[in-house]
């Protein structure tokens, strides 16, 4: 269902997914800068008695987000140490063909043979190192891929357990994601247990979207963690709630009297 435009998934998990967008470094720093002073003023959920305990979550997943590009940081560190590990000069020359009437031909060839000798090893070290970086790259984007498979796969499951259909989470994500929320965001949306419930909920209610585009991506996520994800869990258990009895008609035959014939029951 989602995809790396910042949107939510609306498809069963299928093995073509794009790699996640990357987000913007500065627009990161910035809004977490923001988010920290801010992220009182969201308004709780009435009745909610642990928001404390959503915002700590809602932390812990945005510290686990920034460990990631820390650590995707250190593997591009990585590429461009071997980078500047190769040789600073340039690659080297072949001399020209000496003249064999020369007094010093021999020696000349064997310069010029020890030369082409150095340029096949300057070449064939580059081309090593270039495809270790491309193997590095192709490893680090795999590994990517698959966990976003993964996430999409557990949020599809989740729908078929709250008895969400594909189709509808596909609409659903559709909506959503016209919006263009955070990408910190989805991915919050993605991992939570209520994941699909929240989508359900968001494109049902667009005033919701609205309010959150004006947030912070740390004051839309506590929000949606403290009160559109109450929300959309009472609104689940609401359609779960059992349908009345059937009221039995009055056909069929009378009710006997009790007692003797003439008796009266008052």
């Amino acid at each position: 269902m989602l995809d790396d435009d910042n949107t939510l998934p609306t498809e069963p998990v299928s093995e073509n997914i794009d790699s996640a967008p990357v987000i913007d470094d500065s627009q990161e720093e910035n809004s977490v800068d923001e988010s920290s002073s801010n992220v009182e003023s969201v308004p709780q959920a009435e009745g909610n008695t642990e928001p404390a305990g959503f915002t700590k979550r809602i932390h812990q997943k945005h510290h686990e987000l920034m460990e990631e590009r820390r650590a995707r940081e250190a593997v591009e560190a990585e590429l461009e140490h071997l980078r500047n590990q190769q040789p600073t000069a340039q690659r080297p020359e072949v001399p020209p063909l000496p003249d064999p009437y020369d007094d010093d031909f021999d020696i000349r060839m064997k310069e010029r043979d020890a030369a082409v000798l150095e340029v096949a090893n300057y070449d064939f070290r580059q081309q090593q190192t270039q495809a270790e970086r491309q193997r590095q790259e192709q490893q680090r984007a795999l590994e990517q891929q698959n966990k976003i498979i993964d996430t999409v796969k557990t949020y599809a499951n989740r729908a078929t357990a709250l008895n969400i259909s594909a189709k509808e989470l596909e609409v659903a994500g559709q909506t959503v994601a016209a919006y263009g929320i955070d990408d910190q965001l989805t991915q919050y949306i993605l991992n939570d247990e209520q994941g699909p419930l929240i989508t359900r909920y968001l494109a049902r209610n667009p005033a919701e979207l609205e309010a959150i585009q004006a947030m912070s991506p740390m004051q839309a996520a506590v929000h949606v963690a403290v009160n559109v994800k109450t929300k959309a869990g009472a609104n689940q258990n609401a359609n779960r709630a059992p349908a009345p009895a059937d009221t039995l008609g009055g056909g069929g035959t009378a009710p006997k009297g009790r007692g003797p014939k003439g008796a009266r029951f008052e």
